[in-house]
């Protein structure tokens, strides 16, 4: 969006912008119209520069392998200042008015292809990466039409990509007089494939969303422009992972106006339902009444959840304030499992209720007795001092067992640990464990290329004994590993696809050996990522199928972001 003669111009970006979030389109409102000082900011990011000059290599390609097939490509010059007598430097607007007048121009002509098309209504602009001429359907033009192709990286086609091709064919019509029946999406990857779609199935819908952000531009729906925005208020979308205005606008604002989403692990439908019960920033959340109002459309348990995540975080903010250095609170979830009631008779509410197994070591009041305090040097401390409230409302163990007791969960059918969660996934520690990351860059040889396997073992002599992980009589955990040597690193590098093979061999082919020495040995690593990628590349390159699925089903992989995630709240 920006100013062209004093009026507004508008592209298909702003239109899957207004899609991704409404508020987006206020702050560039605000912008273009001069309500916000300075501007649209500028966002540093060098993956999101990577990514485009992929995409310019990608679009490179397409067009080699055009001029490859013997079609005549007519190119449209993004800048004709070096071709001015006198030097001058092209404006914008005459720059966009001259595309423009040189695409029709060879439209008219019936030139081969065009690349680089540019359309201008006077209030909307398009650049299409390529026009292909068809002489299998007739149009104003002649016995000949045009339909538009577009490169993108993606491997499938996204939404964005369909809306933003169907604002350059409403143009493209209006020069040739006849929609095109199909668009070409040229995806990335190694495949290269190319994914034709009917127009006639996405025009309706593009229209219906183009009418409704020229509504809203024109302040029909929302009014004049205003910086802050007065009626659209900034939400974490997906859309924020490449948005300019994230860093300068919306998470200050967030910070300042104490936002629900600073709770971690919130979703939209419990943002939306607090609200509605005039629970709008994370402190009101935080003391909260337990148990908690019903709320339409949103589980009571989770709101449990989430208002216990709250109180953490405001509690560990206030103890740092207090203490005058960062301390980190958190608390460890009990795996044992409750099953609800009426609230949610098929639902399992794993929670922390029961003994407190892990009570705060050090001295002073305690912030919660189930919360851990974490000082700057890493040591466990004291809580507020005596006397001193920890929060409004009730908190900790008594409010969480009032929450589940009202109207919602009855008493546990069952007071056993659940294998698959949090903690309890932590298998007994055993000498030969390991410890496995893989490093990839997704943009590398097309379809991304893992260049790095590390490792980390114990040490040369497996040692240490088996390490017994469960709750001790006294809450606490028994067995302790003796000391072992230092720990080894091994890395496995590969910078091709050859190398990237023979690296993936030699790690299986490690683990493979070191399960011959100690068969209870288990492979840590942190998300999914690591083990997700054992299949993909076995069956990228046919080697080490059989190994990988012994691995795989024998549980040999732990995931230690599940068992933190599940098993501890910070």
């Amino acid at each position: 969006m920006h100013l062209l003669d004093g009026q507004p111009v508008f592209s298909a970006t702003d239109l899957v912008g207004f899609l991704a979030c409404d508020h987006l389109t206020q702050l560039e409102r605000a912008a273009v119209s001069g309500e916000r000082p300075g501007g649209r900011p500028h966002r540093d990011d060098p993956v999101l520069d990577t990514i485009r000059q992929r995409g310019f290599e990608h679009e490179q390609r397409f067009l080699d392998g055009l001029k490859a097939e013997g079609r005549q490509v007519t190119e449209i010059s993004p800048d004709a200042s070096a071709d001015a007598p006198d030097g001058s430097r092209e404006s914008h607007g005459d720059q966009l008015r001259r595309q423009a007048r040189e695409t029709r121009e060879a439209i008219n002509r019936g030139d081969d292809v065009i690349y680089q098309a540019a359309f201008f209504d006077g209030r909307w602009r398009g650049h299409a990466d390529f026009l292909l001429r068809r002489n299998d359907k007739a149009s104003l033009l002649g016995p000949y039409s045009y339909e538009i192709a577009d490169t993108k990286l993606a491997h499938k086609t996204k939404a964005s990509a369909i809306l933003q091709i169907c604002s350059y064919i409403e143009q493209l019509t209006q020069i040739q007089g006849v929609e095109p029946d199909e668009m070409l999406v040229a995806l990335g990857g190694k495949a290269r494939a190319i994914e034709r779609h009917r127009v006639a199935d996405f025009m309706a819908y593009y229209r219906t969303v183009k009418t409704r952000f020229e509504r809203a531009v024109d302040g029909e729906i929302v009014g004049p422009p205003a910086y802050p925005s007065l009626i659209t208020v900034p939400e974490p979308v997906e859309h924020c992972g490449v948005c300019r205005w994230l860093f300068e606008d919306c998470q200050p604002r967030w910070r300042r106006e104490d936002a629900l989403n600073l709770v971690a692990g919130i979703t939209t439908r419990q943002r939306t339902g607090l609200r509605t019960i005039e629970t709008d920033t994370r402190r009101k959340l935080a003391v909260l009444p337990l148990p908690p109002p019903k709320i339409e459309r949103t589980s009571r348990d989770g709101i449990v959840r989430v208002r216990e995540q709250a109180r953490l975080q405001v509690q560990g903010e206030d103890e740092s304030k207090r203490r005058g250095e960062e301390v980190v609170l958190y608390d460890l979830l009990d795996p044992r499992v409750r099953r609800t009631g009426p609230a949610d008779d098929s639902a399992v509410i794993r929670d922390r209720d029961g003994a407190a197994d892990n009570k705060r070591a050090g001295n002073g009041g305690a912030v919660d007795d189930k919360t851990v305090i974490m000082g700057g040097n890493g040591m466990a401390g004291g809580g507020p001092a005596e006397g001193e409230p920890a929060g409004g409302g009730p908190a900790g163990d008594e409010g969480v067992r009032a929450a589940l007791a009202d109207g919602g969960p009855t008493a546990p059918e069952a007071n056993e640990v659940d294998p698959e969660r949090g903690l309890s996934i932590l298998p007994p520690p055993s000498p030969g464990d390991l410890f496995f990351d893989i490093e990839g860059d997704p943009f590398a040889e097309d379809e991304g290329l893992e260049y790095l396997f590390g490792v980390v073992e114990p040490g040369p002599e497996l040692i240490a004994p088996p390490l017994t992980l469960g709750l001790a009589g006294d809450g606490q955990a028994s067995g302790a590993p003796e000391a072992t040597p230092e720990p080894q690193d091994h890395a496995w590098w590969a910078f091709t696809r050859e190398e990237e093979k023979r690296a993936f061999e030699q790690f299986i082919d490690f683990v493979m050996a070191r399960l011959q020495r100690d068969p209870k040995l288990h492979i840590y690593h942190y998300a999914s990522y690591e083990r997700g990628r054992m299949g993909r590349l076995s069956t990228r390159h046919g080697t080490r199928e059989e190994e990988v699925d012994r691995l795989l089903r024998g549980g040999v992989f732990v995931d230690l972001f599940r068992a933190v995630r599940q098993g501890v709240r910070v």
